[in-house]
């Protein structure tokens, strides 16, 4: 006892008369006396309330103090050490203290500075026990650099979670984010794609872990006309099926024909529509000028579409169709997905094609664009679309 005792007054004397150095050496020792720690959070150095911070007999007292402490270096210690508890940790806790610590942790999660909160999600990003409380505050923080490491890897998160995200994302990083989380479901999948986002679907497209439905891509094939960034991702996205990979090639960039046609992870009668289709755009991408609007054919179109030309394809699908290019144009004024695929019906195109056709003319996003039924045929009946063309010329006259 009078060891203890004479160590006690040995360490209340060097806090009173040491320097910074000796308090902060007093303060990363696991010895000292529980007061002695709380004592130095209110240290004038914040070199000492660092090692008060960092070190693991502090007692819950002195966390909740440092807490609040002025220099966001204390607070980062603090928040690195609580962090690596969480799983230990509950605001149900019937031990006092550790409740108290809990609440200090949850305090730091609001932490006005970036790289407080920033440093709790590195802790907990991959921890399998972290409170479910815990990483879905981080996830739905504001900050990419405190959201992206919990979206990305965290374990807990469900697809439930994830769908809530994209639902109401607190940024836009957020859902590119989770696009780029490992495994997604196609439930999730789908669900970022609704969205609109560009970079997102972007993102998705290049994580080959993703479920992606074939409705889905060919929707997203469709849409690539207008997004060039999506081109790569799709080129080089691993277990492409044959109907994409030959939608694919109708309309992907040109820098990029050749590394598609050198893809050899599909069937033999896919590569060899698929390098057959790539060599014909390639002919008309060599001559001078454009494939003529007068020869509608679907190989034409789709060259039109790859280019971006709007007027081309108007007047190939007016020509095609025996409509007037006052109905199409009205279509496309109108936005009507199914007027639009009533045209490429009367024109002979493909059900393929009109996805392409929705998003270039009338501008309808992949998620709202009309998909072709499970059998690769127009999902819209013959009386239906011939209901569209009679009203298409009513509003043309």
């Amino acid at each position: 006892m009078n060891a203890a005792l004479g160590a006690y007054e040995r360490d209340k004397q060097a806090l009173a008369g040491g320097d910074a150095a000796a308090r902060r050496d007093l303060a990363t020792r696991s010895d000292i006396a529980p007061e002695l720690l709380f004592f130095l959070c209110g240290d004038p150095s914040a070199e000492v309330r660092v090692a008060v911070a960092s070190n693991e007999a502090a007692p819950p007292q002195a966390e909740s103090c440092l807490a609040t402490d002025i220099d966001p270096r204390v607070r980062i210690a603090l928040a690195q050490r609580l962090a690596r508890l969480a799983p230990y940790l509950s605001d149900i806790d019937h031990d006092r203290l550790r409740r108290l610590r809990w609440q200090t942790l949850v305090r730091l999660v609001q932490d006005a500075a970036t790289t407080v909160r920033a440093a709790i999600a590195d802790a907990v990003k991959i921890m399998p026990r972290a409170p479910r409380q815990l990483i879905l505050a981080l996830a739905r923080d504001i900050e990419p650099s405190v959201a992206e490491p919990i979206i990305r890897l965290s374990p807990l998160l469900t697809d439930s979670d994830l769908i809530a995200l994209i639902a109401a994302p607190p940024a836009e990083e957020t859902v590119t984010a989770v696009a780029r989380r490992c495994g997604l479901s196609a439930a999730v999948s789908d669900a970022i794609v609704e969205t609109g986002i560009a970079p997102a679907i972007a993102a998705l497209l290049a994580n080959d872990s993703a479920a992606i439905r074939e409705a889905t891509l060919d929707r997203l094939i469709a849409g690539a006309a207008q997004q060039t960034s999506w081109h790569e991702p799709l080129v080089t996205r691993l277990r492409l099926p044959a109907r994409a990979a030959q939608a694919l090639a109708e309309i992907v960039a040109e820098d990029l024909l050749d590394t598609f046609a050198a893809r050899a992870d599909l069937d033999a009668k896919t590569m060899s529509t698929l390098r057959r289709r790539v060599g014909q755009r390639l002919t008309w991408l060599n001559r001078a000028e454009a494939p003529p609007t007068s020869e509608p054919t679907a190989t034409a179109l789709a060259d039109a579409i790859g280019r971006g030309e709007a007027d081309a394809v108007a007047e190939m699908l007016a020509t095609a169709s025996g409509m007037s290019r006052a109905a199409v144009d009205r279509a496309s004024q109108l936005r009507s997905a199914k007027a639009l695929v009533a045209l490429c019906w009367k024109a002979g195109f493909d059900m393929r094609m009109a996805m392409a056709v929705q998003v270039m003319l009338g501008h309808i996003g992949p998620g709202a664009a009309l998909v072709a039924t499970a059998a690769g045929d127009y999902p819209l009946s013959v009386p239906e679309m011939e209901w569209h063309l009679r009203f298409l010329n009513r509003l043309a006259r």
